[in-house]
């Protein structure tokens, strides 16, 4: 029997950790360690592994099915893109081109976006076309390309191993598990290293802390401006111009408002100032932070200002939301784009009358009243997808999609490190690739076709080409800074719900639900209550909790912790009864989506 092993990139996370795929017979049967990949030298994460249960998931889509009066009933590939291309053309021809929408997931590869947007842009002559960015893996990325600052340099997964300390915002051991190694490397590779961790929760990645600033829930970018402000006073830059922007700043009303004493913040400053190599790690984590794009424009700010070579390295909720950035970026010249979001919204109003998405549950993105609102004011919804879901099961048209180890094309991980990726196995039993699809439905609509080879050149040469202009306008910063507001429980919502990851889970968990190992170790919602709120208000490990935020309300099972304070309770976003309980804002003028902790009260069922 013949037996290969294949390359490939796990997408769990935008670490971009390598992994060997062996076969026997065009049939996976493990998942192996690449200890050669410079990224991850072999460590795999839990997430990583269970990558192997996908590839022949009993809930995997398998064929094309187009709606009937009797349901969705099975068809051939070519008589369902024959069915969508004259659907979309219909309805193009009747509401016009802005009458169709087109979402893809975040992790979609560099190409798939590609000929994503050429659909969009030659064919069906829309603007609705978008990734299906987290609100704060769309903040960050967009705050990268809104503040350059001359001399900056790009961190890479290598800088944190070689830092002498990190300054690391969010819970990343959580969020990119394989990150675990490098930072122990910091901890204990030299006498005065330091970990600086800030968090509101005790985390995974604050037991690694030398120093664990625990932050008041909302308020991380305020610490990092106090640590701008503590080097500034101390370096006797308070005439230069950026001393006097932050004249206005107190470091006691800092502390105050923050729960971090002036003195940590102070100490954490000059701990990262004085190491001759450090790296700020910010962490995208939905709800749990407010304004994630400002947290990485001040953490450039605090490297510019501390001495040695400082840098930034951000990590995202999608494997590929950077290339997937990118990409769109240099198609687009730069110039922003509906978020996904607002493309939904506009269906639910009944502007969108079609909706074509790829790996997108949209079920997952919007309260149950607003999915039922679009479901009844669409014509078309379209779903390519791995799995069956709630989404693909009320669409009109579905096609079987292939999963990641059978793909083949580009991302871009953390650091700005792209990798290619090589089909480990064929696609599984009538799924085709994202590309396959769309290639199909701009031919369905007769538009000139496009080769993976040109898509995957024209991608390289665009990327190649877009080079980063220093742009150091500070004042969207100081004005974001002070529009920033104190997340403050009241009486009737006397508690603040931060949203964090579950180590076992990824992104909204449409996915990862579908796998053993999550389900038997997380099979179910929780929130996290601290034993004295629990005692105060007479509830039990395990009891059922009501959580009412302002606009939503769910049922969740108790879990009595030491990881939050006091008035600090945290659910994990995996989970759509967390998910909805979060309000996010759209900002349609900005292209922008927001949201942040959120005030709730709790109390037992019944």
């Amino acid at each position: 029997m013949t037996q290969e092993t294949k390359k490939t990139v796990c997408m769990f996370c935008s670490m971009g950790c390598g992994l060997l795929v062996s076969t026997e017979r065009g049939n996976p049967i493990e998942i192996e360690y690449d200890i050669g990949n410079p990224i991850n030298k072999g460590s795999v994460c839990a997430r990583g592994n269970y990558m192997f249960e996908l590839l022949g998931h009993p809930s995997r889509l398998e064929w094309p099915r187009i709606r009937t009066d009797e349901g969705l009933a099975r068809t051939g590939f070519e008589d369902a893109i024959k069915f969508i291309a004259g659907e979309l053309r219909e309805i193009k021809k009747k509401h016009g081109g802005d009458s169709i929408g087109i979402i893809m997931e975040p992790n979609s590869l560099n190409e798939e976006i590609f000929l994503g947007y050429h659909l969009a842009k030659e064919a069906l002559k829309t603007k609705n076309f978008a990734p299906a960015f987290t609100p704060e893996d769309r903040s960050m990325l967009m705050a990268q390309d809104e503040l350059i600052l001359k001399g900056e340099k790009e961190a890479s997964v290598d800088d944190v191993t070689k830092s002498d300390s990190l300054f690391i915002v969010g819970d990343i051991v959580t969020k990119a598990p394989c990150l675990s190694k490098e930072i122990n490397k910091v901890k204990y590779g030299g006498k005065g290293n330091k970990v600086i961790v800030v968090d509101p929760k005790k985390s995974h990645t604050s037991w690694f802390a030398t120093s664990h600033l625990q932050v008041s829930p909302g308020e991380e970018a305020m610490v990092l401006a106090g640590a701008i402000k503590a080097l500034l006073d101390s370096k006797g830059k308070k005439a230069t111009a950026l001393g006097r922007k932050f004249k206005g700043f107190d470091l006691k009303k800092i502390s105050e408002r923050t729960g971090v004493s002036k003195s940590e913040i102070v100490r954490a400053a000059h701990d990262f100032d004085a190491s001759k190599k450090g790296t700020i790690v910010v962490c995208s984590n939905f709800a749990k932070t407010q304004d994630a794009g400002l947290i990485i424009k001040l953490a450039k700010i605090l490297c510019s200002v501390a001495k040695g070579d400082k840098r930034v390295l951000s990590f995202y909720s999608g494997g590929n939301s950077l290339g997937s950035y990118l990409t769109l970026s240099a198609l687009t010249g730069g110039k922003t784009y509906p978020d996904h979001m607002e493309i939904l919204e506009a269906a639910r109003k009944g502007k969108v009358k079609a909706l074509v998405t790829f790996g997108v549950d949209i079920s997952r993105h919007v309260p149950s009243e607003v999915f039922s609102e679009i479901r009844e004011k669409t014509k078309l919804i379209v779903a390519c997808d791995i799995f069956e879901n709630f989404g693909t099961s009320v669409s009109n048209a579905v096609l079987a999609g292939a999963s990641y180890a059978e793909k083949e094309g580009t991302v871009v991980s953390s650091g700005c490190v792209t990798q290619e990726i090589i089909p480990a196995l064929s696609p599984y039993s009538g799924s085709v690739t994202y590309f396959e699809a769309l290639k199909s439905i701009l031919e369905g609509l007769g538009g000139k076709s496009v080769t993976f080879a040109d898509a995957k050149e024209d991608v390289k040469t665009r990327l190649k080409k877009s080079k980063k202009k220093s742009k150091e306008n500070l004042a969207p910063v100081f004005k974001a800074l002070k529009a920033l507001k104190a997340v403050k429980a009241s009486d009737e919502k006397p508690f603040i719900l931060l949203s964090d990851d579950d180590i076992v889970h990824y992104g909204e968990g449409s996915i990862s639900e579908k796998c053993f190992w999550a389900k038997e170790n997380s099979k179910e919602p929780y929130i996290e209550v601290s034993k004295a709120d629990s005692s105060s208000l007479g509830i039990k490990d395990g009891d059922i909790i009501e959580v009412s935020a302002s606009k939503e309300s769910s049922y969740l099972k108790a879990k009595i912790s030491d990881n939050v304070p006091c008035g600090v309770v945290s659910a994990p976003h995996n989970f759509e009864e967390a998910r909805r309980l979060f309000d996010i804002k759209v900002d349609p003028k900005a292209h922008k989506v927001s949201l942040g902790p959120e005030t709730v009260s709790i109390k037992p069922e019944g």
